[in-house]
């Protein structure tokens, strides 16, 4: 006779509901309170990654920009309204239709903000 005895759950699929839904709460909380934070946060992340790279070459540029395509869409989440943010992803929309001289050119602002403030 074994001791071991697995545990029983009443109703799993009340279960998986029940912490879906908390999950979903706390993450929500998570992005109420912190969300601008960690927006900004990963954003200078990828921004650095950018370092060294040239974004006169189109497979760079392209790598670029699907790396930062995502943070559009969470800015949106967040409804950041912020007119560096916004001229950016407008530039990013131009380079994908085939103009990419104001992304390339904010591109290199944004890098070279990025590197004087991580000196400080």
């Amino acid at each position: 006779m074994s001791s071991f005895q697995p545990l029983k759950v009443a109703d799993p699929v009340a279960e998986h509901e029940k912490y879906k839904k908390l999950a979903e709460t706390k993450f929500n909380e998570l992005f109420q309170n912190n969300g601008e934070k960690i927006f900004f946060t990963e954003f200078k992340v990828l921004i650095m990654r950018l370092v060294g790279k040239d974004m006169l070459k189109p497979d760079e540029r392209n790598a670029a920009i699907k790396q930062l395509q995502p943070f559009e869409l969470f800015a949106k989440g967040l409804n950041l309204h912020n007119k560096d943010l916004t001229s950016l992803w407008s530039a990013m929309h131009q380079a994908e239709k085939g103009d990419a001289t104001k992304f390339i050119r904010l591109i290199d602002v944004i890098v070279a903000e990025a590197i004087s403030d991580n000196k400080k």
